[in-house]
């Protein structure tokens, strides 16, 4: 990994790549993936698996012409880009990043670009914000602590240090900020050898140790997966996922109980870990596991501590859960079909799901809306795949099982497909067709070039943006939707960008930047009701640089290490 630096005196941020084009986008800090608000989210699976056996593919995929695809139709899986890096924290007023061989954290003040080094020691590795206030939580395995650093107040940024007893690799932090958990990546060593030990953290509240109290709570085989339980609002409880089995722990009361209670999985769940997606409900009420090798579904019953399977009519090639929790939505690639699972009804042996006939679009994923239709009030989808080549694209009413399929409406291949927070507007991203099957020399270009489209949902009416040889390498929504901004990368030809996008017009205009762009996420709300929506993009750049842009103006500050807070770049 790189590191960014943010000028002589040692400030740093760590470097964070991300290169290349993914499945799905939501909300989230990244390249077409993460997890905050904003940006590309991923969905399906890895770039594509080489092989020359079955043997070197997951359980259930086979090697074909030197691929692993599905037996079932023989295309590979859905493709998502890989995370590289720990993705910066977005408060309402700062951009928080890492600096693991700086072995510390760097505060970026959105407005002023003032800048804050803040010592933690050992080498952190993973960062998450608190909901709606300037606080954010750091996993630290080189020193084996939690940081608590809290930006609050004026002044410093106050830092709370929480001891571990041993080394974990992953950092959860409950919606409400009352619980944090940490686990040791299943592809690593544990520490001591200790195999599946979740640390849930109970965090600091009136009357409590400064920082929080941490509780070593044994979850079973490699953890892979860990969600808390929201009920009233507040947390109860937290599901530890693992191999072959998912550990239920009660956080209702000050303490843990010592030993939670666990269920087995079934053979189609832990198969191994490759061949399977996790996904929880917003709530945490339900557990729903994919198997890439059997038709059916593992539901976990998280208040009742309970595991079943629901059969499927085909291998799911994806799993969403709409951002209301009222629905799951399983896409049947090689039957050209999706189920819809109403929650929590169908996920029970007496449900109804509704199966829903594709009319022949062999889609591989579905990008939900993360709030339902402006017009009818139903949360919906766009259905694409990145698996075969196509153009299409299809729109999913989950409440009436309603297919609306867009065959005309791109101009290039799908590869990933994100919908803005207010429901309105679409940002699809195309990849090149290396072997264009047309004769019109300009047609031919656009079927080579990178690009992505701007898709008006009301109308459906897309305006291609094409970009050459420069690929789309993230983008972030405003948080209130209507503008986005698109970031760009070529390192070959060394043209490096990102556009601000007018969803209501389908207009992109072109900024410049001076340096390979890595993450890109939008500041998750913003000071004042007439504060424009602000994006951040960061930077590979040996001094460091990190670039704030205004939705509003289409104008970008940056701030690199040489200038500190001496100097401002327009």
């Amino acid at each position: 990994m790189q590191t960014m630096r943010l000028g002589a005196l040692g400030l740093s941020m760590a470097a964070l790549a991300f290169g290349g084009c993914g499945g799905k986008l939501a909300a989230g800090p990244a390249a077409l993936t993460g997890v905050d608000t904003g940006a590309g989210h991923g969905g399906g699976e890895s770039p594509p698996l080489p092989c020359s056996t079955n043997a070197q593919c997951p359980s259930g995929l086979v090697c074909q012409s030197s691929q692993c695809v599905s037996p079932s139709d023989n295309l590979p899986p859905e493709q998502q880009q890989p995370i590289s890096g720990p993705p910066p924290a977005a408060t309402p007023d700062f951009v928080f990043a890492l600096d693991p061989s700086g072995a510390q954290a760097v505060r970026v003040d959105a407005r002023s670009l003032a800048i804050e080094a803040i010592p933690l020691g050992g080498v952190p590795a993973e960062i998450a914000a608190f909901p709606n206030a300037d606080r954010v939580l750091v996993l630290n395995p080189g020193n084996d602590e939690l940081h608590l650093l809290d930006a609050t107040n004026p002044g410093p940024t106050v830092r709370t240090n929480v001891p571990l007893d041993r080394r974990q690799d992953h950092l959860r932090l409950a919606p409400d900020g009352s619980w944090a958990a940490a686990f040791t990546d299943p592809n690593n060593a544990p520490d001591q050898g200790a195999e599946g030990i979740v640390t849930v953290v109970r965090l600091a509240g009136p009357g409590q140790p400064a920082g929080g109290v941490p509780y070593d709570r044994a979850a079973g085989f490699r953890v892979s997966d860990v969600f808390f339980r929201i009920a009233g609002g507040a947390t109860t409880g937290a599901v530890a996922v693992a191999l072959d089995s998912v550990a239920f722990v009660d956080l209702s009361k000050p303490v843990p109980p010592d030993l939670p209670p666990r269920q087995p999985l079934p053979a189609s769940a832990s198969a191994d870990l490759a061949s399977r997606s996790v996904v929880a409900t917003p709530d945490g009420a339900f557990v729903l596991i994919r198997s890439f090798t059997a038709k059916e579904l593992t539901v976990v019953d998280v208040d009742a501590q309970t595991v079943s399977t629901l059969a499927l009519p085909d291998i799911a090639t994806d799993l969403e859960i709409e951002g209301g929790g009222t629905a799951a939505v399983a896409v049947l690639r090689a039957t050209a079909q999706v189920e819809v699972f109403r929650i929590p009804a169908d996920l029970r042996p007496t449900g109804a799901p509704q199966l829903v006939s594709l009319g022949g679009f062999n889609a591989g994923q579905i990008s939900l809306a993360p709030v339902p239709d402006p017009a009818t009030g139903h949360p919906f989808g766009l259905l694409f795949t990145n698996a075969s080549p196509t153009m299409e694209i299809a729109r999913l009413d989950i409440a009436s099982g309603t297919v609306v399929p867009y065959p005309d409406a791109l101009q290039k291949l799908v590869q990933g497909v994100g919908i803005s927070p207010d429901g309105k507007a679409a940002v699809v991203v195309h990849r090149p067709d290396p072997n264009p099957q047309t004769t019109d020399p300009y047609e031919r270009q656009v079927a080579l070039d990178q690009g992505y489209s701007m898709f008006d949902l009301g109308s459906a009416v897309a305006q291609l943006k094409r970009t050459g040889t420069v690929a789309v390498q993230g983008f972030a929504f405003a948080p209130g939707g209507g503008a986005a901004a698109v970031a760009l990368r070529d390192d070959g030809n060394q043209v490096y960008g990102v556009d601000v996008l007018d969803l209501d017009t389908l207009v992109a205009t072109s900024l410049g930047l001076a340096s390979p762009p890595e993450f890109v996420g939008a500041i998750p709300q913003q000071t004042g009701a007439s504060a424009a929506p602000l994006v951040w993009v960061t930077q590979v750049d040996p001094g460091g640089r990190i670039s704030f842009v205004d939705l509003d103006s289409q104008s970008i500050q940056t701030v690199t290490g040489f200038e500190l807070n001496s100097q401002i770049q327009n």
